[in-house]
């Protein structure tokens, strides 16, 4: 169970104006932050915090479907049992890692403030620049999302 804040701060090309006339240029970046309390097994608090680039909306008939990355750091508020240690030490646990964010987000085109979203997270050590490798987990969510 979770709830995630994410504002837009504008597009590449606002930042790029070489991409004005480029696909590229019309990805929206941005941040996010989320707050999680996970169920199971594993049982702790998550607060994680991204830079995130999303696709702009496409039109399918009377749906539009949006493509999103981020990537950021995720800190556990308590031992997250359920994640990979490193293999010297499998039972070590590391609070605080990288932070990746896939997500397929889609709207109806009568209630575009309204959204559905699929999305896999992912914690890891960054092949060991944040903690060593082959530590982490990922995480699949479903979520509502409305955009005032």
């Amino acid at each position: 169970v979770g709830i995630s804040y994410g504002k837009a701060t504008g597009r590449y090309q606002d930042a790029f104006p070489v991409l004005a006339d480029n696909a590229l240029g019309s990805i929206v970046q941005g941040y996010e932050v989320v707050l999680l309390k996970h169920h199971g097994l594993q049982d702790n608090v998550e607060f994680g915090a991204a830079y995130t680039l999303k696709s702009p909306y496409w039109t399918l008939g009377a749906v539009q479907l949006q493509a999103g990355t981020g990537i950021g750091l995720s800190h556990a508020f308590s031992r997250p049992n359920y994640e990979d240690g490193p293999f010297d030490d499998p039972d070590r646990r590391y609070q605080t890692q990288l932070m990746l964010l896939f997500e397929l987000r889609m709207r109806m085109l009568e209630h575009k403030q309204w959204s559905v979203f699929g999305r896999v997270q992912h914690r890891s050590g960054a092949y060991g620049l944040v903690a060593p490798q082959n530590v982490g987990s990922n995480f699949l969510a479903l979520g509502i999302g409305y955009e005032y």
